[in-house]
């Protein structure tokens, strides 16, 4: 058990601020930079612009250059025709619910975070009075401190509603030596800018982490009804259904990789201070079908299929059951099988058939990706 005590003598520092004009890109590297996305003016309200901005510690000036470049920056966030979900009392405290049915691939919300930050706390070196002998588990409380000195400069610049907001969102590490605003982000954050051939961002080692008003309430399992995706352009999270939702229902989206078993799933949501009961972690047979379902596309399995295109329809058939039958949609083997039923039943000239799974893909495709797909 690490001894999280700050060393005696030590206090961290306020940060020094330096103030820049919102459309400056050329700021010095290695310091973090207090910036609101998008820009926004001296009054501007909520009810003016619904839109709303995230308040964004980045580190360095590379970020916020590669954000402001995005094509289509600040483009308005995308909204449902008509409002789909509601925040009210769950079985796990607060939990987000379907307004009404709501379809495969539909877009239930979309909302910007309301601070985006580092994901791992960065190089700032803590203000150690000279001949200082610390312990690792010291020199880690120094440096939370230090960050969170930071991040008190971010909550200060939200307007006072977004701040209400943040602040009303749960903390489960308050006995870990985070302070209350790192400690939200840690309980609430969601991966928003990553390097990845998707963003185009090279955020290296420092990409950043969204904490939200709504979507940080949506409650985790492994067996989830909807899935999140971030868009720079927009600078928004857009959440969408991975399968139908009826009104009333919860809507679930999973904190780590569905397609791990369930002693590797357990040991990432370690961190959020829960153990998931979910469908499938209450399964004792969900990790042989996990293993069943990832087999029913692999090459070996597909090549002991014969070429006729209605043995192929059936087998697609049933694995779609099964795997609907779990619950387990968002798993990308579902995906893979609704293409396979478009090529048999193209090969067996079924056009209506055809169309229905065609019309079925791009639904999935979009809920999963949250992008449409493109047939040739």
């Amino acid at each position: 058990m690490w001894d999280l005590a700050l060393p005696e003598g030590y206090e961290p520092r306020e940060a020094i601020v330096k103030a820049y004009d919102s459309r400056t890109v050329d700021y010095p590297e290695g310091g973090c930079i207090f910036t609101s996305l998008p820009s926004r003016n001296y009054g501007d309200t909520l009810a003016e612009h619904p839109d709303n901005w995230t308040e964004c510690l980045l580190w360095g000036g590379k970020q916020k250059r590669d954000i402001l470049s995005t094509p289509g920056f600040p483009s308005p966030i995308p909204r449902p025709p008509q409002t789909r979900h509601r925040i009210g009392p769950s079985l796990f405290g607060i939990g987000m619910f379907a307004t009404r049915d709501i379809k495969m691939g539909d877009l239930i919300m979309s909302e910007r975070p309301l601070l985006a930050s580092p994901i791992v706390i960065p190089p700032l070196i803590p203000n150690f009075p000279e001949g200082f002998e610390l312990t690792l588990s010291q020199s880690l409380e120094a440096k939370m401190a230090e960050f969170e000195k930071c991040l008190e400069n971010s909550l200060g610049r939200m307007l006072p509603e977004n701040r209400a907001a943040f602040l009303a969102l749960h903390n489960c590490h308050t006995e870990d030596g985070s302070g209350p605003i790192f400690g939200r982000i840690r309980t609430n954050g969601f991966g928003i800018i990553q390097k990845t051939e998707k963003s185009g961002l090279e955020a290296g080692d420092y990409g950043c982490v969204g904490v939200f008003n709504a979507i940080s309430r949506v409650n985790h399992s492994c067996a989830p009804n909807a899935i999140y995706d971030f868009t720079v352009a927009s600078f928004s999270c857009q959440l969408r259904a991975i399968r139908d939702i009826k009104t009333d229902e919860e809507i679930f989206i999973s904190y780590c990789s569905t397609s791990e078993p369930t002693a590797a799933r357990q040991a990432k949501l370690k961190p959020y201070g829960f153990e998931c009961t979910c469908r499938v972690c209450s399964d004792p047979t969900s990790d042989a079908l996990l293993a069943k379902i990832e087999a029913s596309t692999s090459g070996p399995s597909l090549k002991r299929l014969s070429k006729s295109n209605e043995e192929r329809l059936q087998y697609s058939k049933y694995w779609m059951a099964t795997i609907e039958a779990a619950g387990r949609q968002d798993l990308k083997q579902y995906g893979i099988h609704i293409r396979m039923l478009m090529a048999a039943t193209a090969g067996l000239e079924r056009m209506n058939e055809l169309g229905k799974y065609k019309e079925m893909s791009k639904a999935w495709y979009l809920g999963r990706y949250g992008q449409p797909i493109k047939f040739d």
